[in-house]
């Protein structure tokens, strides 16, 4: 009797580990999707919300170009914030995501040569550069990152 009711109680307790393990690969962190296993389902629906958020990223910033250089003459602090979606971008898209980068760093010097005309700084031109530096090094490290977790995925897969 203690026998069968220890049984169940393994097999229960198996079944947990299974639909935890299963629940778990589900709920994959958003922003590491891609690197780690991911139902096919899901990959379809996270990746148009990615997108939404970055053309919502993208759209804002070139709103806020805009608005700095046509009708406050600055161009320093606001630009910062396109770290945020050029990483974003990277770490999503991998080398794909320098897409953005370029995008962004080419509007950056549109934005300086046909609206604020009256400046010549060379500060858009090095921080339109360094955009793109810092997107493929984030897309360098997001495909390290995803080499060592299949590396560790395999190693897993052997001791089990």
């Amino acid at each position: 009797m203690e026998k069968r009711e220890g049984m169940k109680k393994s097999k229960r307790g198996q079944k947990q580990n299974g639909e935890k393990e299963r629940f778990l690969r589900k709920c994959k962190s958003f922003f590491w999707g891609g690197g780690g296993i991911i139902e096919m389902e899901f990959q379809g629906q996270k990746e148009k919300y990615r997108i939404a958020i970055m053309v919502i990223l993208v759209v804002t910033l070139c709103f806020l170009t805009y608005y700095f250089h046509a009708s406050l003459g600055v161009s320093i602090i606001f630009t910062h914030s396109f770290y945020l979606p050029i990483i974003l971008a990277s770490l999503w898209w991998k080398k794909k995501g320098l897409i953005v980068a370029i995008f962004l760093a080419v509007f950056l010097i549109w934005s300086h040569i046909f609206v604020r005309q009256d400046v010549a700084s060379i500060n858009d031109y090095l921080r339109a550069s360094l955009f793109i530096v810092t997107g493929f090094v984030a897309a360098i490290l997001r495909q390290e990152i995803a080499q060592v977790e299949e590396r560790v995925k395999f190693a897993y897969a052997e001791l089990n």
